[in-house]
């Protein structure tokens, strides 16, 4: 059994929604789909008035707040990390 097609929901936030799109839109390029998702992240938190300080801190506040749940926390964590990879890559 597979996933039927991945669909964003229209109610997101504009620019959080964009990047969303665009993430999935380039998951041929995992690479930039990760930072794309990296940045709706973002926008996300900003659109809920969370503009303040580093990704992490702003995920950590909207957990500690209950904006969103632990779990939605550890999503976004790891999606932060995924694209700090990809962001700050080592020649080695």
């Amino acid at each position: 059994m597979f996933p039927s097609g991945l669909e964003v929901d229209e109610t997101l936030p504009d620019r959080a929604k964009e990047y969303l799109e665009q993430a999935i839109s380039s998951m041929n390029a995992p690479a930039g789909a990760v930072m794309l998702a990296a940045s709706s992240v973002d926008a996300m938190l900003k659109a809920k008035g969370l503009a303040e300080g580093s990704l992490y801190k702003r995920i950590k506040s909207a957990a500690d707040s209950h904006l969103i749940t632990q779990e939605m926390a550890e999503w976004a964590h790891d999606v932060r990390l995924d694209a700090n990879d990809q962001r700050h890559s080592d020649m080695t």
